[in-house]
């Protein structure tokens, strides 16, 4: 996982080469000690006002950005655990979230409102309900010879009743396959249980894509090499707006971020980030998972009253 420890940011004055001054803000990081990402930074804003020195004030500044989808998460570490060759990380987001990370548990959403995957997921959705509805006893026989078994799960609407109806038929072909189901406030999130995943490899990215998660979300864990999962509310969805200031803070900042974020708290309690609805497939789990599922849903409300409301 690309999540480096210590994070600094340095702020440094120039002149363009037409006389204009300019002010640069760069980060640097490091997982050895604070001292090394300020190094890093320098290092960033020495090249940074070299170049913007060597040109005038009229060129594009975007081309002396640091942003790229390979760069590392620059979010807080709030918590670690280790155990055996899996980790999990859990972070706090630039709007204030929490979010686990994982570098071997595989963690999908899936957006019913904006998107629905590479394919064409509806598409094969309906395809497969369509194929299932007709072969009901075929499908019953199948059950009862499954060794593993789906625990109820409740939709509220067609569009989850088909991605369900889905996992229950890739289950079919692929029987050690085992997910636990989330409702979130736009889909269903899906915890993948039965086995772990490197988030680079080519067999990962096509279970994601079969899965219907978004290309980019697809895209950033292959290039961070973890899996994300928000386990805290977005803040505008309790009544908040976005904290001004984001990590890593200058000491004036931090007092800042604090008071926003002790708000934060306060009004997340009246909400749950998802709720849990069921598992489909093989329900064993290994220890360092049953520990990631734990860690999951005692964070987001998963297991707590159904009268929540989600954000």
């Amino acid at each position: 996982m690309k999540i480096p420890n210590f994070w600094i940011k340095v702020k440094h004055k120039g002149q363009f080469a037409d006389g204009k001054m300019f002010e640069i803000l760069k980060y640097g990081y490091s997982d050895d000690s604070l001292d090394r990402a300020r190094e890093d930074a320098e290092r960033r804003a020495a090249q940074t006002i070299e170049r913007l020195s060597n040109s005038d004030s009229n060129s594009r500044r975007d081309e002396h950005r640091d942003y790229s989808l390979a760069q590392p998460i620059r979010e807080e570490i709030l918590h670690k655990y280790s155990i055996n060759e899996v980790n999990i990380v859990i972070t706090r987001n630039s709007y204030g979230a929490k979010v686990l990370n994982t570098d071997r548990i595989m963690f999908v959403d899936v957006d019913l409102t904006h998107h629905f995957g590479g394919f064409s997921f509806f598409g094969l959705l309906s395809d497969i309900y369509k194929k299932i509805m007709l072969d009901d006893a075929a499908k019953a026989r199948a059950q009862r010879g499954q060794r593993t078994k789906s625990l109820a799960i409740t939709t509220n609407s067609e569009k989850e009743r088909k991605i369900v109806l889905y996992l229950e038929s890739y289950h079919k072909k692929n029987p050690d396959f085992g997910a636990r189901i989330y409702r979130t406030k736009a889909g269903l999130r899906l915890l993948i249980t039965h086995t772990y995943f490197i988030p680079e490899a080519a067999d990962t990215q096509k279970l994601m894509r079969l899965l219907g998660v978004d290309p980019l979300y697809a895209q950033l864990c292959q290039t961070q090499q973890c899996f994300r999962a928000r386990l805290t509310p977005k803040p505008w969805r309790c009544g908040l707006k976005r904290p001004k200031l984001r990590y890593p803070f200058e000491k004036h900042e931090e007092a800042l971020f604090n008071k926003w974020l002790a708000d934060y708290e306060n009004k997340q309690a009246n909400f749950h980030t998802c709720e849990y609805l069921g598992s489909i497939g093989n329900i064993n789990m290994t220890s360092e998972i049953s520990t990631c599922v734990r860690v999951h849903d005692e964070e987001t409300g998963a297991l707590g009253p159904k009268s929540i409301k989600l954000a």
